[in-house]
Order: structure tokens, then sequence, then C-alpha cells
């Protein structure tokens, strides 16, 4: 496949993109919907190892640019990602700037499959290659792994990927040619490197006989450092070790764990570290936010884990370094009502980039440079969308039904001042997952009836994670019950509050949000006044065999959705009875379905179910098919329908246009 085209691009036009957009305030108008739809103008936006370049995506006239620059110069090289969906850009060496995407793609052993690659480029001479596209031992899904273990000085890194035979390795691959050697074998073990790209431990982990090691291999040799047996289950069967392994700490001179003694939904893991004769130790973290999960860690140029990011519904970060810790909080502190993350850094983390959204900000970078103390605007995610017409993001709870407590954002309508607006047309937006969470920031799906008059909140229902497992754990069996509950009184909150118009609510969800999307519909109908499905579940019986289809009735992933949703076979009549494809009559409110035909998450067949459904018993339905798009509006054509269909439907139905 050819996905680049190398171009030229006038400096003038960098320059516009690498710096926050000013305009007018007191604009009448609000910006158009390509300035919510389209993809990011600037986005993935990283900073080479020795913290002289910048790379990243920019979307210019509907083509996706991976665009270097010369931190203090101009441009270095532009070049356009074609045929292929661009989710990230990284760096491989000062040499290499590395596009992560995916595509779909066709063999005629395993049919349609989503293919996710990685493709370099050489920024001295523009020449591009994409990796592992060539080698006797891959298997066509081969580059279903982007990730870079190692990066060696001469311009080859280590690759994880499938082989034919069904098992991962490790593949030695020449960033200039993309071709990749078998270096080593993988099996299902995960392994840590040592500093000269050569396995230093392996890590199993096998749910099936119920234990979790950790070994150090030595040669051809392995010495066992730590085993644990009778793994416990929790009463949903999924598997609790003791520890598992992150990765090296600092100075290499142990392992950093999770450690997990309660193991169980009221239990607060900690950070440990696993000292190479397998005792359990004091790491220098202490994860003092009680989060129950690790968001992502932060390395040094050798792999070693001198900060972690915890999850949670704002960037929570912990450093090993105390000076380091002191320059995030200092950026935090800078946008108090923002969330300000760390999107990368040079290897010797004097210089780091920010982005900051959420609040009334839309996105924007910025470079610290630690050695001056010095942080600049380098470039805005939206330069469309002046402060003037962002909605003000907060955080809120309030209390469901049955007592428990919420966590919401809450998007005010742009130029209203939160508490200030009074019966605004509400939207109530469910996330997806459900075992996830939304995070203070900008949200396009949020911001853009924001910037049309209207108030959006969206729920942390129960279910959701990053509020600890006794609340993840309360949504699990509870779709269409408690689950939903909590988004119905969400809006009745609202509703209470004065806020919220009561016959001026819609609801508008994504995946498990356009689940709960139909289940309002369906299961309060006289709560919303429109609907909005987007790749939403309809028929739970159909998607469970869906996927026992594609990915194996006795596998991992069937057997966490029997667990936390039900059964298909033992528990019929409860999924029977919370999908909303069986309960269409019910439905009193105008329907719009959205769907990318190349959904291979949330099959196309849920929406075309429930809106053939919605037809026979003579409901108002609308159902927009997104051509080529996957579950995630990976392209900006898809999201761009989907941002009109969206607006035009709620503006009609909510603001009588």
């Amino acid at each position: 496949m050819n996905f680049l085209k190398a171009i030229g691009c006038c400096a003038a036009a960098i320059a516009v993109s690498m710096s926050v957009s000013v305009v007018a305030h007191g604009q009448s108008e609000p910006p158009p919907v390509e300035a919510y739809g389209d993809l990011a103008t600037v986005r993935n936006m990283t900073i080479s190892p020795d913290g002289r370049h910048l790379a990243f995506i920019k979307r210019e006239q509907n083509k996706d640019l991976v665009t270097v620059v010369r931190i203090g110069g101009g441009i270095v090289r532009a070049v356009e990602v074609k045929n292929f969906e661009a989710r990230g850009v990284d760096w491989a060496g000062n040499k290499h700037a590395i596009i992560l995407g995916t595509d779909m793609s066709y063999d005629r052993r395993i049919g349609d499959f989503r293919f996710a690659g990685a493709i370099a480029i050489n920024i001295e001479n523009g020449k591009t290659a994409q990796l592992l596209s060539r080698g006797r031992d891959l298997a066509p899904k081969a580059s279903s792994g982007t990730t870079i273990s190692y990066t060696f000085d001469d311009g080859e890194v280590l690759m994880p990927a499938t082989q034919k035979s069904g098992s991962r390795a490790m593949f030695r691959v020449n960033l200039d040619t993309g071709a990749g050697k078998r270096e080593y074998n993988l099996s299902d073990k995960r392994v840590l490197l040592d500093e000269n790209g050569r396995i230093d431990f392996e890590i199993e982990r096998d749910d099936a006989r119920d234990y979790y090691e950790v070994r150090r291999r030595s040669g051809d040799e392995s010495v066992l450092v730590w085993r644990e047996d009778n793994v416990k289950e929790d009463e949903w069967d999924l598997h609790y070790p003791l520890i598992q392994v992150i990765g090296f700490n600092h100075d290499r001179s142990m392992l950093l764990v999770w450690h997990d003694e309660g193991r169980d939904a009221f239990s607060i893991p900690d950070i440990k570290g696993l000292t190479f004769d397998g005792q359990i130790v004091e790491s220098g973290f202490s994860n003092p936010y009680g989060a129950e999960q690790i968001a992502g860690t932060i390395r040094d140029q050798d792999e070693n884990i001198v900060g972690l990011a915890y999850e949670g519904i704002t960037p929570l970060y912990e450093f090993v370094d105390q000076d380091l810790q002191n320059t995030v909080l200092a950026a935090q502190a800078a946008f108090p009502d923002s969330a300000v993350r760390i999107v990368s850094s040079s290897d010797d983390f004097e210089k780091i980039i920010f982005n900051v959204s959420g609040g009334s900000a839309v996105g924007d970078y910025y470079l610290f440079d630690r050695t001056q103390g010095a942080l600049s605007a380098i470039g805005s995610s939206r330069p469309g969308i002046d402060a003037s017409h962002i909605g003000y993001v907060e955080i809120i709870e309030y209390t469901a039904r049955d007592g428990m407590v919420i966590p919401a954002l809450l998007t005010w309508p742009a130029g209203v001042e939160p508490g200030n607006g009074k019966n605004l047309p509400l939207v109530v937006l469910p996330h997806g997952g459900p075992e996830a969470h939304d995070e203070l920031g900008f949200d396009w799906m949020a911001q853009l009836p924001a910037s049309r008059g209207m108030l959006v909140i969206q729920p942390q229902f129960r279910g959701s994670d990053g509020f600890g497992r006794e609340f993840r754990d309360a949504g699990r069996g509870r779709w269409g019950k408690e689950m939903q509950d909590d988004v119905t009184d969400a809006a009745k909150y609202l509703i209470d509050q004065g806020y919220a118009d009561p016959d001026r609510v819609c609801i508008f969800g994504w995946s498990y949000g356009g689940y709960a999307a139909l289940a309002g519909a369906t299961f309060t109908p006289e709560m919303y006044r429109c609907v909005i499905a987007g790749a939403g579940v309809s028929d739970l019986p159909a998607m469970l065999f869906w996927e026992g289809r594609e990915t194996g009735f006795e596998s991992p992933v069937v057997a966490y959705w029997n667990n936390v949703i039900g059964d298909r076979r033992e528990d019929r009549e409860k999924l029977r009875d919370i999908s909303p494809v069986n309960f269409a009559a019910r439905v009193q409110a105008p329907v719009l379905l959205i769907h990318g035909d190349d959904d291979d998450v949330v099959p196309i067949e849920q929406s075309e179910a429930m809106f053939r459904a919605l037809q026979r018993e003579g409901k108002t339905v609308e159902m927009v098919e997104l051509k080529d798009e996957d579950h995630w509006m990976s392209t900006g054509e898809g999201r761009m329908k989907t941002a009109v269909a969206v607006i035009d439907f709620l503006e009609e139905q909510l603001l009588g246009k």
C-alpha cells in the first residue's frame, strides 16, 4: 500500500498552525461545524529525544500532513498520509519520525481485518518506509503490533509482531527499508529488554493454569524471580495476581510492580519494587491519589520509569524526582481550570510538551524549557475556535436515586457563566466503554452543541473506571438497570436545579453511550425529546454471538462480556429484557442512528436491526451510514458527516430550527 506522499509546504502555513490563534471576541455567529467536526488541526505533537525537533499531524484541507519542524527554526519535512488513518506520531532516535495508524485490509485466508502499521520518515532525506512490510515469518496481521521496544544506534529497532505460526516474536527492523528479521521468539510472554536490546526478564500470566510468573534470562537459561499460583479470582471470574510488573525503576535496581494486597473491589493497589531475588520492597512511588489503574508511564531514554500517570477525570502524576514533580505541578497551577497533560519530553526532560484542555481551553500545546524556565505556546488543536465560543467545562457531582454519588462533566453553553443559565436545552452525553471515563478536556461532541446554546452533561455512571474498583464493579451485570438510572438521574438533577428545560432534553451517545441512548429511548421514553445513537448496541444476544464468532466462543473477550453483561445462553431472558431492539414500540422521540460500515467493535448490523424495528413500529427514525469509517470515527470525512447530522438534528429538535 502507498500510504505516504511527500509534498512541498510553505513555511508561512506552518507558522500559523504553530501559534495559538487569537481572534477578536464578541463574534455573533459561532464557528462553522467544520471547526468541531473535522479532525484536530494539530494533534499528537511529540518532541525528538535530543529536544531539537517537533513532529505532529497537521490537518490541512481534509488531508493529514505529518510535519517535522526544527524548534526555533523552520519546517524540515511535510508528508501527506494517504489511505491510512494516522493515529499517532513517535520518534525512533533523532533521525526517524514514526507514524502510527490503521487501515482496513483483506487476506484470502482470514478475510477483512484491521491492519495496524508503523511508517518511518527519515527526516534528513524525506524517504519513508512501512515497517514490518517484509519478512518471510510474518503473518498477514503481523503489524497488529506497532510498538517499538528498542532503538539501536544503527537505524534499526526491535518490534513485536505475529508470525505465520500464530505465535509472537520480536523482529529487528530496518527503519529505512522496513524489512524485518526475527530476533527472538516470545510465545505469549511479555519481555523487558536490557540496555543492549537483549531479553532481560520474561513475564507470563496464564489465567487458564492460574499462575503469574517472572523469570530473568541469563543466556539461554532463565531464573525464577517470582511465581504466584492460585491467583485470586473475583465474583466476575477476573484474575487478580498480587503483583503485576510495570517495568524497570529509574535506576534499574529493581522492577516496579502494581501491588494489590486486598485484591478485591475495595482494595487500593500501591506501587512496590520487586528485587531481582524476588523480594517485595518500597519503590519510591506511593499512589497518593488512590487510583485503581495506571494510565501510563513516563520513561527516560533507557526505558526506565521516572514517573507514573494515574487514571482519573483530571491528569494525575507522580515522579521520583521532586524537581520534575514540581515542574509539572507548576505547569498545572498555571492553568487551574484546565487539564494539563504531559504529551512528550526530550530524553533529558529539559524540554517538556504540555497539552492544556478543558475549562475554557481548546487544546493548546505549550513547550516548557526547564533550563530557561520558559513556557511558550507552540500550537493549537483547533485554532478556528476562539475563547468566546468555548463552553466552560466543570466537574460536578449529583446523587443518584439510590444514594450513590455520581461524578459528571458539565459543559455550559458558550457565553454562559457556570450556574447562570436557566431552562436551557440539554444534551445528555454518556460515554462509551462502559468501563471507561470521560476526562476534563475539549470534547467536540460536547462543545459543538454548547456552541449553539445547549447545556451538555457527561455522567460518569456506575461501571465507569477511574473512580475506584467498588464504583466500577457496581455496574457489572447492571446494563439497562442502575447504570441507566444514573444517566436518567443526571438529566433529572439539572432539571431540578432549574438549569435544564424538561421539555428539551436529548440523549446522545457513542458505542456503549449509543446503547444508553437507545435504552433511554425505550426504557424512559418520556424523558427525551430526541435520541442520537452512534455505533450503539441494540441487541445484546446478537452482539455476544457476533463477538464469539469473531474472537472465539471460549475467548477471554467473550468470557469477560458474559460475566459483566450476561451469558447469551444462560441469561437469554435477562439479555432480551435489556435489549432496546425488542422495545421499539415504546419509543416516543425521533431517533437518529449513525454507524460506520467498517466498525469492527460494534457491527453495523446492530444499528440496522434497530432501524428496521423502529420502522416496523412506524417511528420517526433516520440512519446515517458512514462509508469506510471505523468505530472511532478516525477519518475526517466520517467525523464531519457525523457532526453535521448531529447538530442539524439537535437544532431541529431542541431549538426548533
